[in-house]
């Protein structure tokens, strides 16, 4: 090729393909995982042509056989790596395998007569060298398609398992509802909006409290608590949707993200799941809740403090109608 005929740099090669091929296959066939015996021998593949690599420049008459030995070694530790990582289940193997008995096959002919050991089988040995190692190239390619597509398949399980994790992260284990981590992971999306003009698709915050849990978890048990609170969260997990984000943020605490367009409609629904927890016999229950919106602060923290300080606001005050209903009514009985 290129009418180089300098022997010493022929047979350079020869003497580094056992020390490439072994620095890949260490890593390919994750050796020293599966087999960390084979491992440390296969460092010989890389020392020993190293070793004799000078040879090929001050003792060129031996070159040829010391160039066969480290090939016939590394040959046989290669392939043995491969067998063994086979039987252990590592897939890509095979075409590993496979590849070295496309070298192997025809190097046992050829091999044992460049020492002199038996008579030369071939003709023309360098076109069966070729065959042989367009073959393996084949294989090896093949070897690391299939290793790439292990590694997609194991990437995309990888990631459905993280997805699935954090949706479990993200999930309040009672009420199905997304948690206080969800609620803060989503509220800093909506940080871009803080600062925005007052226009009907700006950010807007419920704090919404559960009125009567405690009253009725202390008389009917903590059963009938969660009840109140699943059925509850069914009427907010109804609301969900892109502009409406429902949350259970910890005991009787919800809240709503959404837009200030959709304020009333919200509004009208809260107060149509109050009536429906009271007619399914939650009647010391009710619900409490302060609105608060984006163009009205500066931080995040400024809003949810706003939206949950209208929450007891809107709360004391339901507090004192009734303490005032019933003022009322003995009056009346009074009377």
């Amino acid at each position: 090729m290129f009418d180089l005929h300098i022997l010493n740099l022929h047979y350079i090669p020869f003497f580094l393909l056992p020390v490439l091929n072994t620095l890949f296959y260490l890593h390919f066939l994750q050796l020293k995982k599966h087999s960390p015996q084979l491992s440390r021998l296969s460092r010989i593949n890389i020392i020993l042509p190293l070793i004799l690599l000078p040879s090929c420049f001050i003792a060129l008459p031996y070159a040829h056989m010391l160039a066969t030995v480290v090939i016939s070694i590394w040959l046989i530790i290669a392939l043995a790596s491969g067998i063994t990582c086979l039987r252990k289940g590592y897939r890509p193997a095979r075409y590993f395998v496979l590849a070295f008995i496309a070298l192997i096959a025809p190097a046992t002919l050829i091999l044992p007569a460049n020492v002199g050991l038996i008579p030369d089988l071939l003709d023309n040995s360098e076109l069966v060298t070729l065959l042989g190692g367009t073959f393996d190239a084949i294989l090896l390619a093949l070897a690391l398609a299939d290793k790439i597509n292990i590694l997609s398949d194991e990437n995309n399980n990888m990631v459905r398992n993280l997805h699935k994790s954090l949706e479990i992260a993200s999930t309040d284990n009672l009420t199905k509802l997304k948690n206080r981590y969800a609620f803060d992971r989503d509220i800093k999306k909506k940080a871009e909006l803080i600062r925005n003009n007052d226009c009907s698709n700006q950010a807007a915050l419920f704090m919404i409290d559960l009125d009567g849990l405690k009253s009725i978890n202390d008389q009917y048990g903590h059963a009938s608590g969660d009840n109140l609170l699943c059925s509850f969260a069914k009427g907010l997990a109804d609301l969900e949707n892109e502009e409406n984000k429902t949350y259970r943020i910890g005991g009787d605490e919800f809240t709503i993200l959404t837009n200030k367009s959709n304020e009333k409609f919200l509004r009208n629904t809260l107060a149509s799941l109050e009536t429906n927890i009271r007619n399914n016999g939650f009647k010391e229950a009710g619900i409490s809740y302060g609105v608060a919106y984006a163009s009205e602060f500066n931080s995040l923290d400024e809003m949810i403090a706003s939206a949950d300080k209208r929450m007891y606001k809107f709360k004391t005050e339901k507090r004192q109608s009734r303490s005032e209903d019933k003022i009322n009514i003995k009056y009346l009985n009074v009377q």
